[in-house]
């Protein structure tokens, strides 16, 4: 009898408990957002709780530079970039949430997008492997 009820408390601890141990998903960006359902893990402009994607590519505004989809952020996109340079512009804007008011692409902008330049845009763990996000 004694077997068993070590047997039993073994097994509710290796397995039956098992979930309670686990914690939560990994959030590295600390917005709120799972990284697995977070459209940009590893946001160089900061955290992205809204989560705005205005091109619709599953890769986050904050860390998607690459305006014409070809999986790197290069001249193209620069000259694209600088077309709306202190306009208002969803797309080409990197900060969160679009519509709170810094809706002007301005110097942040930029240098968020030298940060990605040559680069992939991403990561993001929504389209991980993508061309829209491949990294």
């Amino acid at each position: 009898m004694k077997h068993s009820v070590l047997a039993a408390t073994i097994a509710f601890f290796l397995w039956g408990a098992a979930p309670a141990f686990a914690g939560p998903p990994p959030d590295v960006d600390a917005d709120g957002v799972p990284d697995s359902a977070d459209n940009c893990i590893a946001a160089v402009g900061g955290a992205n709780p809204a989560q705005d994607d205005t091109d619709g590519d599953s890769c986050g505004n904050i860390c998607d530079p690459d305006y014409n989809q070809n999986g790197v952020v290069d001249l193209f996109d620069l000259f694209l970039f600088l077309d709306f340079f202190t306009l208002p512009d969803e797309l080409h804007n990197h900060t969160e949430p679009v519509g709170t008011g810094k809706d002007v692409v301005d110097l942040f902008d930029l240098f968020v997008f030298l940060d990605f330049f040559t680069l992939a845009p991403g990561p993001s763990g929504t389209s991980l492997g993508t061309t829209a996000c491949p990294n």
